[in-house]
């Protein structure tokens, strides 16, 4: 289509496609667009690293372990004590691979003994000391026990560098935290600065990210489209946690501490 017009010095008919305008549209959105998709593609390779550098044990071992809590797949020939012998020997195995170093295993008996007891007390020096040297040692299940555990102790400082080393490995439940350690400390000052967190818990593709993201959406704190969208969103991230929960107990990716948490979040069959 074309169209025409007089100019005013010459008074000769000017013209212009309107087609050339058309044409350079699509190829704006088409690169937004492929931005996106790079973006989503850049998000499920992280996610598929993840899931292969934190392998876990099949969701068929819940009829023995009840509750999320990040088994590797190492540990999953242990298990048949469980399923053998019941819970008292499988815990006292778990103490002996502790002692002698494994690193799976001396987070799971942390995490044991960071949950709150029927009195209301956890056992903070214990989880330290089973923790400590495979955390300095590079792994990251036992950093992110350990940065718990002397962050109820009351050493942050401390806590911090051991979530660091957890968070650099792309441990799920460490990247999912730092948004909840981010808004405590930056929520008055920079609460956008959120949204970088809760970004990077999407690409590593914990399943609870969009339950943080409606709980931090919903203090109004990121303006009042968010706290509608928070508002909106709590209930749909809150039965697709416990689908995740149910559907894969025990991968990285389901699994984080809470410190509200009980003894009774954590069942071994008898």
């Amino acid at each position: 289509m074309r169209s025409r017009r007089t100019g005013h010095a010459s008074g000769r008919p000017l013209n212009f496609t309107v087609r050339r305008q058309r044409e350079n549209r699509p190829i704006l959105f088409d690169a937004s667009g492929t931005q996106a998709k790079r973006m989503k593609s850049e998000r499920a390779l992280i996610s598929a690293a993840v899931r292969q550098r934190f392998v876990c044990v099949e969701p068929r071992w819940r009829q023995y372990i009840y509750g999320a809590i990040y088994i590797p797949l190492a540990a999953e020939r242990h298990l048949v004590t469980l399923k053998r012998d019941g819970r008292t020997a499988f815990l006292n195995e778990l103490e002996k691979l502790a002692a002698l170093g494994s690193p799976w295993a001396s987070a799971f008996l942390g995490y044991q003994a960071l949950l709150l007891t029927p009195e209301g007390t956890r056992n903070i020096e214990r989880a330290i000391q089973l923790c400590k040297q495979p955390a300095l040692s590079g792994d990251a299940y036992a950093a992110y026990i350990l940065g718990w555990a002397t962050f109820l102790r009351g050493d942050h400082a401390e806590a911090l560098t051991h979530f660091r080393r957890a968070t650099r490995q792309l441990f799920p439940p460490a990247v999912l935290d730092s948004v909840q350690f981010f808004w405590s400390a930056k929520w008055r000052t920079e609460p956008a600065g959120v949204l970088i967190s809760l970004r990077q818990a999407k690409n590593v593709g914990h399943h609870a990210t969009s339950l943080f993201r409606s709980a931090v959406y919903r203090t109004g704190k990121l303006g009042i489209r968010r706290l509608l969208l928070g508002l909106l969103l709590w209930p749909v991230a809150a039965l697709y946690v416990r689908a995740a929960s149910i559907r894969d107990p025990f991968s990285a990716q389901s699994f984080w501490f809470d410190p509200r948490n009980t003894h009774r979040v954590l069942g071994l069959r008898e």
